[in-house]
């Protein structure tokens, strides 16, 4: 029986390690959880990143994760030539401050949410909530609203304003959903999973060339329907490609 039971523990601790590594925390998800708890410094040692490699990784997080929205633009590291250790951030705002912005930005969600039918399909759920945007705000001309808190609070923001409210309000609706970043473009929008497989969005174009109250022209639509409305560059985390054109008649 000793035999026995030294075997069933042997079990029992290899599952419980499978377990801690399926769950391990990514890089996104520990530089999120930290900035939510209002940390400066971050410890991301165990996940082997040049400089380089680290500090690109969060500037990007920071333009497409709405959660990192309160942070500095200048972000530094410490570490040696080899590896970053620690990510140290600021804040622009106080945690009061945070804390009362995120309230309001909250129930602005809360709101947009309310709109949507939660049985209708995924399709049509993100339908609503990109003619809510189209409906709610214009963009900012004067190029200066570039966070999705401004766009919730004057009305009015830039391409990744849109972006990100689009893409939070979608996280609070379970709809995956990422932020694609042009630099060549200098451009900011969105794409969605509907069904295994996945679709462009930009509010903040529809918004722009809208051609009636309910033009969907930059709503659901392939990587080729976005080439020819002009779209080009952009980095996508995961790779992810708009093959299906099923919705790209859809205007």
């Amino acid at each position: 029986m000793k035999k026995l039971t030294a075997f069933f523990v042997t079990i029992i601790t290899m599952a419980a390690m499978t377990a801690v590594a399926a769950y391990a925390e990514s890089f996104e998800d520990k530089i999120i959880t930290s900035v939510q708890a209002h940390q400066t410094t971050i410890d991301i040692s165990k996940y082997n990143m040049n400089p380089t490699e680290a500090l690109n990784n969060v500037l990007e997080l920071k333009n497409t994760a709405p959660e990192l929205w309160a942070i500095d633009e200048k972000i530094n590291l410490k570490g040696d030539t080899k590896k970053a250790y620690q990510i140290i951030v600021t804040y622009d705002y106080s945690e009061k401050e945070i804390s009362d912005i995120e309230k309001k930005m909250n129930k602005t969600i809360a709101e947009a949410i309310e709109m949507v039918d939660k049985s209708a399909s995924i399709y049509e759920q993100a339908k609503a909530v990109y003619k809510y945007m189209l409906d709610a705000y214009d963009y900012d001309y004067s190029l200066t609203k570039h966070k999705e808190y401004e766009l919730f609070e004057t009305g009015s923001g830039v391409c990744s304003a849109y972006s990100l409210a689009f893409k939070d309000i979608m996280q609070e609706l379970g709809i995956p959903c990422k932020a694609v970043v042009s630099k060549e473009m200098k451009h900011q929008w969105n794409v969605i999973e509907i069904n295994g497989k996945w679709y462009n969005v930009d509010a903040s174009y529809g918004d722009m060339y809208r051609t009636g109250s309910d033009d969907y022209s930059a709503f659901c639509k392939s990587d080729f329907f976005f080439q020819l409305l002009g779209f080009y560059g952009g980095h996508i985390e995961g790779n992810t490609y708009c093959t299906d054109r099923g919705y790209d008649y859809d205007i």
